[in-house]
């Protein structure tokens, strides 16, 4: 009997994806799309997420924006160990089905850092984003971003950046200084290292030091496409 891994993993392949390890990715312009797999007993958990290259991940695949493809549909229940092949292809089918038909058509949407700043200014008016309490009027969004809203923050920083929109990074930037001065949740080491990151980009943009910039972002973007290259 097929796994839902190897039927999932195989699919994947035939829609551009490659695999490293656990995980399938497929890059689409400044995005790469993982699906990666995780099976911590009986149940195997399928996650999905973006992780843009223009994002420091520090030399670690991150699966910051994302979420459990089991959670975020209601038809697509848990696989466990104990189903019949007939229950897995169903299963792989449907949540193939979800992938084409609504998670990677709306990624499209945000697959530029310029399409991730307005993705962003959009939701900011209508006061959708950075919340903790998200609506159903998000659809897919607020479902993918399961994350804190100082992590979406961080993101609209570094997509500014990328695009090239430096004055609404330095705001940005300062925002989210301010956001994590005020957190209690880190540590204390943790968010020292971020505001130096912000204090950072704010001087870059400050001094006007584009080629400077440029070689910032660029080895970002070469570090995190080194994650996934064979070499």
């Amino acid at each position: 009997m097929k796994s839902a891994k190897s039927v999932l993993i195989f699919e994947l392949k035939k829609m551009g994806f490659q695999q490293k390890g656990n995980v399938c990715f497929r890059i689409v312009d400044d995005l790469i799309c993982l699906i990666g797999f995780e099976k911590p007993s009986s149940t195997l958990y399928v996650h999905f997420a973006i992780m843009p290259v223009y994002y420091p991940c520090n030399g670690v695949i991150i699966y910051s924006f994302g979420n459990r493809l089991n959670n975020l549909y209601a038809d697509l229940p848990n696989l466990t160990d104990v189903v019949i092949q007939e229950q897995i292809d169903f299963w792989c089918r449907k949540l193939l089905t979800y992938l084409e038909t609504d998670i990677f058509p709306q990624m499209q949407q945000i697959s530029t850092a310029k399409r991730m700043c307005d993705f962003f200014v959009a939701k900011r008016r209508k006061k959708y984003c950075f919340s903790s309490k998200w609506t159903k009027k998000d659809n897919y969004f607020s479902k993918c971003f399961f994350c804190s809203p100082d992590n979406l923050l961080s993101l609209h920083v570094y997509a500014s950046l990328y695009a090239g929109e430096y004055e609404n990074c330095y705001s940005l930037a300062h925002q989210y200084i301010s956001v994590l001065q005020k957190d209690n949740t880190y540590t204390q080491k943790l968010k020292d290292r971020r505001i130096n990151e912000m204090q950072f980009i704010i001087d870059l943009i400050l001094n006007k030091d584009f080629k400077q910039i440029e070689q910032f972002t660029t080895k970002i973007v070469e570090e995190n496409l080194k994650l996934f290259s064979n070499k």
